[in-house]
């Protein structure tokens, strides 16, 4: 039993009247009161450190109220604390706001309390309201909202309570100081980090860790590993955090393995190989690396293997193709009582994506069912990869659906599916829903929709992409900028176009060439050489593609001279396409000469450069081209469809059967498939020419195919040539079946039977 001393003042006498005996009990009444509140006071404070859930609060704040303490700000302050750390905001805010009188402590402990919690704006929100209720903040209070600015991410909240640090001097305390350093370097700004942390007079380990931690995380992998050396110069030694840190680098493959072998020295040296979190570090580093004999050993010598170091290796062993060791790796795990988690989950997915393991990835899903886990928006995510890389796209939509709030990197991954399939309609519908939900494609889906667009020659699609593009205020690459463009033109949209091209300010050499080569692939040849001049104005030169297109956009007017003109040009590029651009212009043009002197200009020769000559030759009806075709077959070149049509109406012209018969046959053995029309009805044609109508008619039954009205035509009129009156009546008769409503072949018929009669 504990007992109570009360001490009474000693020059008093004893009470001697009623009247003195009553002040006498008050007083010590009031004593007994106030010793019994101080005794209580520490045993709560004792009994509220030591409670772990909100339930066991409940209980001892009731206990509280009983015993008459509801109002102490002390008591109450500690239950604030202990709400925070247990993680019932909502019970520490009540109790908080109730308060009629609220302690430094109180603040603290609330600040402190939303700040472990994530809620850093509303920790900035109630730091305010205090400094407006008149207190002065201690430093722990100032580390508490400087590291809720830093979780934030809020730089202008944390420049405030800088002001306020060096206003009240709390600039050289180290906890303070560490903190900003901790702030800026969260906050995107490593300039002040790096000048708060050199004005530091004493820098322990932890502000090392900060600043090293900071430059990992703006990707300055070499500077950071500066720091691990000079701390360890300026006697500070690291700790399991800085080689945490120090293993996550970026840096040169080189450089990783050195420090990577540095710490893994110490790891096994000192006293870091208890350290769980630091082993799967170094784990991790190998596993990136994709050294993964050094991550097996790392991981056998580990003292505990716990669901981070097993998901290490099964990422590992995925990520370097070997899926089979991946997938033994997840069934080991769970033999020593390891359950996955998502995250586990979710990398033996992309294993079965990478190794398009359908079967297994089906298993896995089942599994996932059978958890309850499908339902998480990275594991549905993930499924979608799995089941489109797998081919699967049907089952990777109805996964999509099943998702129940799909975030933007679901649709992204289906976009991307969709892309690497080429359905360009289904990215167009992702698209649409996508927005439906109220999710703004990013950079990558934007490009991926302008493409789908472009192929589908979808112009309304691709205005609003466009439109999307600028709102969000999406910067076009060349790329983007070349695609729209493209678009644009597809749909003779030149003036739509035209506007893109000439709102850009210093337009590349890729948006003039797409500019060009779509002009001349929509038949706007004239708009294509403008554009050329107005480059030649501007001192930009076009690359070889545009070049091709200007040729072609030449041949197709056809323009000699500007053809002439582009000719002085492209006499720097020793290349095949223009070399046979050239070819075929001059041929279009009329000058078969200069098309015979660019191609003897050359000492190597492609195949399509002998096709353009070849071409060239038989537009003008010349025999040399009877030649180039020799040239050809010596050259063992095997001649396309188009090659041998070319050959056939060189024969055909001069009526020369023997050498056509030889070019046809040949193909029917080489390219069988590739026969067509156009080649039986050349040979139609020939035999016709020289008066050979049997065979005509013949090659007309072979042809694997109905022949065509205009075959049977030719065929009419070689009869009219050779006055043939009755191969004439039969072959009308076939044009008059195929063809009802023309009357060309009776006039054709009359002719042969005017012919007849002289």
């Amino acid at each position: 039993m504990k007992t109570w001393a009360i001490t009474t003042p000693r020059q008093r006498s004893p009470c001697t009247s009623f009247e003195d005996r009553g002040i006498f009990l008050r007083k010590a009444s009031s004593a007994i009161s106030s010793e019994v509140r101080s005794g209580l006071q520490g045993d709560y404070a004792l009994l509220l450190r030591s409670v772990k859930n909100p339930a066991q609060g409940h209980l001892l704040q009731a206990r509280i109220k009983t015993d008459g303490l509801q109002d102490d700000p002390f008591l109450n302050s500690l239950l604030i604390q202990m709400y925070g750390k247990c993680g019932s905001l909502c019970d520490a805010r009540i109790l908080f706001e109730s308060m009629l009188e609220r302690p430094m402590l109180a603040w603290k402990s609330i600040i402190r309390a939303y700040v472990q919690a994530g809620h850093c704006v509303e920790a900035l929100h109630l730091f305010q309201q205090l400094l407006q209720e008149g207190f002065f903040p201690d430093k722990y209070t100032i580390v508490s909202v400087l590291t809720a600015c830093a979780n934030k991410n809020n730089l202008t909240c944390g420049r405030h309570f800088h002001a306020i640090v060096v206003g009240n001097c709390f600039i050289s305390d180290i906890a303070v100081e560490t903190a900003l350093v901790n702030m800026y370097g969260k906050c995107d700004c490593l300039m002040m980090s790096v000048e708060i942390f050199n004005s530091m007079h004493s820098r322990h380990v932890i502000v090392w860790n900060v600043l090293i931690a900071a430059h990992v995380k703006h990707n300055q992998g070499d500077t950071a590993l500066v720091l691990f050396y000079q701390m360890q110069q300026e006697g500070v030694l690291p700790n399991s955090i800085t080689f945490i840190n120090v293993l996550s680098l970026r840096v040169a493959s080189c450089c990783v393995n050195y420090v990577g072998e540095e710490v893994h020295a110490i790891f096994y040296t000192h006293e870091f190989r208890a350290d769980i979190a630091m082993g799967n570090a170094l784990l991790n580093m190998y596993c990136t690396s994709g050294w993964l004999q050094d991550a097996s050993v790392v991981f056998d010598g580990l003292l505990t293997q716990n669901l981070v170091s097993w998901t290490s290796m099964i990422e590992g062993y995925s990520q370097q193709g070997q899926g089979k060791k991946a997938f033994q790796c997840f069934e080991q795990m769970q033999q020593q009582g390891v359950l996955p988690d998502q995250v586990t989950y979710i990398g033996i997915l992309q294993t079965c994506a990478s190794m398009r393991g359908l079967f297994e990835g089906k298993r896995m899903h089942a599994r996932l069912a059978s958890n309850g886990m499908q339902s998480s928006v990275m594991v549905g995510t993930a499924l979608v990869q799995m089941y489109g890389s797998c081919g699967n796209m049907e089952r990777a939509t109805t996964v999509l659906g099943s998702i129940t709030h799909p975030n933007l990197l679901s649709w992204t991954s289906m976009i991307a599916l969709q892309s690497q399939q080429k359905d360009e309609a289904a990215i167009l519908q992702s698209f649409m829903q996508m927005v439906q939900q109220g999710f703004m494609p990013d950079k990558v889906v934007f490009f991926s929709l302008l493409d789908a667009c472009y192929k589908r020659k979808n112009v309304l699609e691709g205005k609003r992409v466009h439109c999307l593009l600028i709102g969000a205020s999406y910067e076009l690459d060349d790329s983007a900028r070349a695609m729209l463009i493209s678009l644009y033109l597809s749909s003779t949209s030149l003036e739509e176009a035209r506007k893109l091209f000439d709102t850009v300010s210093g337009i590349s050499v890729l948006a003039w060439t797409v500019m060009i080569t779509s002009c001349t692939e929509n038949g706007q040849d004239l708009e294509a050489l403008q554009l050329f001049f107005q480059m030649q104005q501007e001192g930009i030169l076009p690359e070889h593609q545009a070049f091709v297109s200007l040729l072609r956009a030449c041949s197709n007017l056809p323009s000699l001279f500007n053809g002439r003109r582009i000719h002085t040009y492209v006499t720097q590029f020793d290349d095949i396409s223009i070399e046979a651009s050239l070819i075929n212009m001059y041929g279009k043009c009329g000058d078969v000469s200069a098309a015979q002197a660019v191609f003897n200009g050359v000492l190597e020769h492609g195949f399509i450069s002998w096709t353009a000559l070849l071409a060239a030759y038989v537009q003008h009806g010349s025999r040399r081209a009877l030649q180039v075709c020799k040239l050809l077959v010596a050259r063992n070149y095997r001649l396309d469809d188009a090659t041998f049509l070319q050959a056939l109406l060189v024969c055909c012209r001069f009526g020369i059967v023997d050498e056509a018969l030889v070019y046809f046959v040949d193909m029917v053995r080489s390219h069988p498939c590739k026969l067509g029309l156009d080649h039986f009805c050349c040979m139609i044609d020939l035999f016709g020419r020289v008066g050979l109508l049997e065979y005509a008619e013949a090659f007309t039954d072979s042809i694997p195919c109905q022949p065509s009205a205009a075959l049977w035509m030719a065929l009419l009129g070689a009869c009219r040539q050779h006055v043939n009156v009755e191969w004439a009546k039969r072959t009308a008769r076939y044009v008059a079946e195929l063809n009802q409503s023309q009357g060309g072949h009776y006039v054709v018929l009359s002719n042969v039977y005017a012919l007849s009669s002289r």
